[in-house]
């Protein structure tokens, strides 16, 4: 992985909550909870059909278009926590796509701790030719919980090098 990774969490970061860390420095390490899926993430998965164009990853039904928001949309049927949980359950059932936790940051208030807003990012690889990167960024829109409020991203990082 790159620091293309991190400069993408950041710019992403930027615009859910207008913050930002260090864009030099890997976006908030943080290991994947062991975490067994939730019922709000098995919920969830049944209003999960609107086309990312990403890869399959699907977005909420009422995800609508924020403007000016660079590819961010804005959901009001789940919180951002259960959105996360729902991606990490969906990202790592699919099969052949690896986490990148010292690129992701699972938790919001870590994100809000390292400037990124109270926000989530997951960056997933596949080891294929030429490689697959995902980064889901999911986050309030500022830096507190809003309840069932979340604007999400979900972007192709093309030109990765490397995938564990």
């Amino acid at each position: 992985m790159t620091r293309a990774i991190a400069s993408s969490v950041c710019l992403l970061a930027l615009l859910v909550a207008g913050a930002c860390g260090d864009a030099s420095s890997p976006a908030v390490a943080k290991s994947l909870p062991q975490v067994s899926p939730s019922a709000q993430a098995q919920a969830l998965s049944s209003q999960m059909t609107k086309a990312s164009g990403v890869y399959g990853i699907m977005l909420p039904a009422d995800c609508a278009p924020i403007a000016g928001g660079a590819g961010l949309c804005l959901s009001q049927i789940a919180t951002v926590k259960e959105f996360t949980a729902y991606y990490q359950t969906f990202m790592s059932q699919r099969g052949e796509w690896t986490f990148e936790p010292s690129y992701s940051t699972m938790d919001p208030d870590v994100g809000v701790s390292k400037k990124l807003g109270y926000t989530t990012s997951q960056i997933w690889c596949q080891a294929t030719s030429p490689i697959n990167t995902t980064i889901i960024l999911v986050g309030s829109g500022n830096n507190s919980d809003q309840g069932k409020h979340a604007e999400i991203s979900v972007m192709d990082d093309t030109g990765e090098s490397s995938c564990p």
